[in-house]
Parts: C-alpha cells; sequence; structure tokens
C-alpha cells in the first residue's frame, strides 16, 4: 500500500518540478525522494531481509505536504 502511494507522491513531485521549471519559480525547498535509497532499500530487504523498505516510504510521503505548499508559489507566479 505504501509502495502505490509512493508512485503517486513521487508522479505528483516531479509534476510540480516541470511546472517549477517551465514557471521559472525555484523549487528548492521541495524535497526529492532519492531513488538511490529506495534501491539499497530493497536489496537490504531482498538479500539480508532487513525491513527498512516501509519507514522509507513513509519518509518520502512526508514530503507531500512541501509539494502541495509549492502550489501556492506556482499560483502566485501565474
Amino acid at each position: 500500500m505504501l509502495a502505490i502511494l509512493f508512485v503517486y507522491t513521487y508522479t505528483a513531485l516531479v509534476t510540480f518540478l516541470v511546472v517549477h521549471r517551465m514557471l521559472r519559480v525555484s523549487s528548492s525547498s521541495i524535497v526529492r525522494p532519492s531513488r538511490m535509497l529506495l534501491y539499497a532499500a530493497i536489496a537490504l530487504y531482498f538479500f539480508l531481509h532487513i525491513d527498512l523498505l516501509n519507514y522509507l516510504l513513509l519518509f518520502y510521503l512526508l514530503t507531500l505536504p512541501l509539494v502541495f505548499l509549492s502550489f501556492w508559489r506556482l499560483r502566485k507566479a501565474l
């Protein structure tokens, strides 16, 4: 379930970053989840059975409010 939410969150984040670049609005306050950390968590789970994936995805979902806050900056730019 968290993985599905992560995919939607990451897609929304990338969409907002593209719109930020098109409107030339600073996107420095947007935290972008690292795919390398996600791949490392998957490898740890697969090879060593250390389940950090849910915690990492939960942490990444906390970036969603920052994406919505950036919406106001985009509205100001319009």
